[in-house]
């Protein structure tokens, strides 16, 4: 089951989420938060796999909501918006958002949008454990001072 925290101020979008996911049954577990707050909260009382979020919030616009969100986790973040301006996808990507997703778009999409952000999510994280190994045994670290 993929844990999934969605922000978002609209009770109308929150609505949309919940029946894109309906016909998956159990494989998402779903959180709502209308605030950037709300979500940040539950993120670090309770942790997530991934995180829904709008970038206009009461508590909080734009890439900001992004930034301040890659700040308290790790977790992918797929953006939901109504605005197709190419500057502000390519600010969401640039600033920590996995994908992005018009809202217009989440029946049919929503699903595929959020495993291929957890499986990108996945695969970065490997990569990124598999190099820090490599690190640390081509560059121990000692407590010894080397005096020359």
């Amino acid at each position: 089951m993929i844990k999934v925290i969605v922000i978002e101020n609209n009770d109308a979008d929150h609505f949309a989420v919940d029946k894109a996911l309906a016909p998956y049954g159990n494989k998402f577990e779903l959180f709502h938060a209308s605030t950037l707050s709300a979500g940040v909260a539950e993120i670090k009382k309770n942790g997530c796999d991934l995180i829904l979020s709008d970038l206009h919030l009461s508590d909080s616009s734009g890439i900001s909501t992004i930034v301040d969100l890659k700040r308290v986790t790790d977790a992918p973040i797929v953006v939901l918006t109504c605005t197709d301006e190419d500057e502000t996808i390519s600010g969401a990507i640039r600033s920590g958002a996995f994908n992005y997703l018009h809202k217009s778009e989440m029946n049919g999409n929503l699903r595929r949008a959020i495993l291929a952000a957890k499986a990108n999510h996945d695969l970065l994280t490997e990569k990124k454990d598999r190099i820090m190994e490599m690190l640390r045994f081509y560059f121990p670290t000692t407590n010894s001072v080397n005096h020359c």
